[in-house]
């Protein structure tokens, strides 16, 4: 097969130079061709062994992430049963003994106030903490890591001929790790510390000092949509700062 720069001659495209000396159109399209080439060859050798080794730590930093979100889920999703179920068998007999004559027994009026009350305290609370919204949230988060972690593995097994750009993969797959983190629904810092141990995911050194907090605090406040929140509500901040650490 012919080389590419190589193409049928017309009579006015012989030799390789024009009458005025600049180069003719087969010296063009030779010199095009060897700069595509050469552009090529530079992309196959930025797919360095450091890329390779920051796609696997993204990797099972998803992977974790992923993992995680799934427990949590499920975790979730027990509660709201075990929540729902009893507001449904409370529910249902105090509208059965409404019916009944409680006016002749003062043991049974106060026996169905109290599981009228009972009843009502454990629908507000199934209204307030929101297991089953949570579990959607959650479960949602986990499938958005994984289609990230299928991206990656994806990449990681394409020849580097294919691969195209190692800077616009990493760009692309950061950018998606970040816009993750941020929309996604808080995590425990116990539960993800636990995760981050089984996948093999790097932590930094617990906080031992208040100028290690003000710096963390400084870094959650500066990243993209970060928010910085105290207690319970710090969940998500650690998860976030992992995920877009790079």
């Amino acid at each position: 097969m012919l080389p590419p720069w190589i193409i049928q001659e017309s009579p006015g495209d012989a030799g390789h130079l024009s009458g005025d000396g600049a180069p003719g159109p087969i010296t063009r399209r030779r010199v095009s061709a060897m700069a595509e080439d050469d552009a090529k060859d530079i992309e196959h050798v930025a797919w360095t062994p450091k890329v390779e080794a920051l796609l696997c730590e993204w990797r099972r930093r998803v992977y974790a992430a992923q993992a995680a979100y799934y427990s949590e889920a499920e975790r979730l999703r027990r509660r709201n049963y075990q929540l729902g179920i009893p507001v449904v068998i409370v529910s249902s007999l105090v509208g059965t003994a409404v019916f009944g004559n409680v006016a002749d027994d003062p043991r049974y009026r106060l026996l169905v106030g109290s599981v009228s009350i009972l009843a009502a305290v454990l629908a507000s609370l199934q209204t307030f903490l929101k297991f089953g919204e949570s579990a959607t949230l959650h479960g949602a988060a986990a499938d958005w890591f994984a289609a990230i972690r299928r991206d990656i593995e994806e990449m990681l097994a394409l020849p580097l001929e294919m691969r195209g750009s190692p800077k616009q993969c990493l760009d692309s797959i950061r950018q998606e790790m970040n816009k993750a983190g941020q929309k996604s629904p808080e995590l425990s810092e116990k539960l993800w510390r636990k995760v981050a141990r089984r996948f093999a995911v790097e932590e930094p050194p617990c906080a031992g000092s208040r100028a290690t907090e003000s710096s963390r605090a400084a870094e959650s406040a500066a990243a993209p949509g970060a928010r910085v929140r105290s207690g319970r509500g710090r969940w998500a901040g650690r998860l976030r700062q992992e995920l877009t650490r790079s």
